[in-house]
Protein backbone atom coordinates (compact mmCIF):
# COMPACT_ATOMS: atom_id res chain seq x y z
CA UNK A 1 0.00 0.00 0.00
CA UNK A 2 1.40 3.06 -0.89
CA UNK A 3 1.82 6.26 1.49
CA UNK A 4 -0.74 8.37 -0.19
CA UNK A 5 -3.15 5.85 -0.05
CA UNK A 6 -2.54 5.07 3.45
CA UNK A 7 -3.00 8.59 4.45
CA UNK A 8 -6.27 9.05 2.69
CA UNK A 9 -7.67 5.90 4.60
CA UNK A 10 -6.62 7.84 7.71
CA UNK A 11 -8.28 10.95 6.82
CA UNK A 12 -11.02 8.85 6.00
CA UNK A 13 -11.29 6.96 9.28
CA UNK A 14 -10.77 10.73 11.39
CA UNK A 15 -13.44 12.19 9.55
CA UNK A 16 -15.51 9.26 10.91
CA UNK A 17 -14.37 9.21 13.77
CA UNK A 18 -14.65 12.91 14.56
CA UNK A 19 -18.17 13.15 13.13
CA UNK A 20 -19.06 10.18 14.77
CA UNK A 21 -18.86 11.90 18.28
CA UNK A 22 -20.49 15.28 17.60
CA UNK A 23 -23.50 13.39 15.78
CA UNK A 24 -23.87 11.34 18.79
CA UNK A 25 -23.24 14.16 21.26
CA UNK A 26 -26.15 16.06 19.38
CA UNK A 27 -28.55 12.40 19.77
CA UNK A 28 -28.06 11.67 16.19
CA UNK A 29 -27.42 8.36 14.71
CA UNK A 30 -23.82 7.65 13.63
CA UNK A 31 -24.99 6.27 10.40
CA UNK A 32 -25.96 10.44 9.19
CA UNK A 33 -22.49 11.37 10.59
CA UNK A 34 -20.77 8.30 8.34
CA UNK A 35 -22.63 9.64 5.51
CA UNK A 36 -21.74 13.32 6.21
CA UNK A 37 -18.10 12.35 6.03
CA UNK A 38 -17.98 10.24 3.34
CA UNK A 39 -19.67 13.64 1.08
CA UNK A 40 -17.36 15.75 2.42
CA UNK A 41 -14.15 13.77 2.26
CA UNK A 42 -15.31 12.60 -1.34
CA UNK A 43 -14.06 14.34 -4.38
CA UNK A 44 -16.78 16.48 -4.89
CA UNK A 45 -16.61 18.88 -1.47
CA UNK A 46 -13.34 18.58 0.27
CA UNK A 47 -11.25 17.18 -2.26
CA UNK A 48 -8.76 14.69 0.05
CA UNK A 49 -9.92 11.93 -2.18
CA UNK A 50 -7.89 11.86 -5.37
CA UNK A 51 -9.27 8.49 -6.98
CA UNK A 52 -12.33 7.20 -5.21
CA UNK A 53 -11.86 3.87 -7.35
CA UNK A 54 -9.20 3.02 -4.69
CA UNK A 55 -11.50 2.95 -2.14
CA UNK A 56 -14.52 0.22 -3.64
CA UNK A 57 -13.12 -2.28 -1.16
CA UNK A 58 -13.85 -0.07 1.83
CA UNK A 59 -17.38 1.30 0.34
CA UNK A 60 -18.66 -2.56 -0.22
CA UNK A 61 -17.72 -2.70 3.33
CA UNK A 62 -19.69 0.22 4.22
CA UNK A 63 -22.69 -0.45 2.49
CA UNK A 64 -22.28 -4.18 4.17
CA UNK A 65 -22.50 -2.66 7.57
CA UNK A 66 -25.14 -0.24 6.56
CA UNK A 67 -27.45 -2.70 6.09
CA UNK A 68 -26.22 -4.90 8.72
CA UNK A 69 -27.32 -1.83 11.12
CA UNK A 70 -30.58 -0.86 9.59
CA UNK A 71 -31.49 -4.67 9.93
CA UNK A 72 -30.81 -4.24 13.98
CA UNK A 73 -33.19 -1.34 14.05
CA UNK A 74 -36.26 -3.00 12.35
CA UNK A 75 -38.09 -5.55 14.42
CA UNK A 76 -40.29 -7.75 13.09
CA UNK A 77 -42.96 -9.00 15.35
CA UNK A 78 -46.32 -10.16 14.48
CA UNK A 79 -48.83 -9.43 16.64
Amino acid sequence: MSEELFQQYLIILTFSLIGAVIFRRLGMATIVAYMASGVLVGPHILGFIDNPQQFTLLAEFGVVFLLFNLGLEFNLKKK
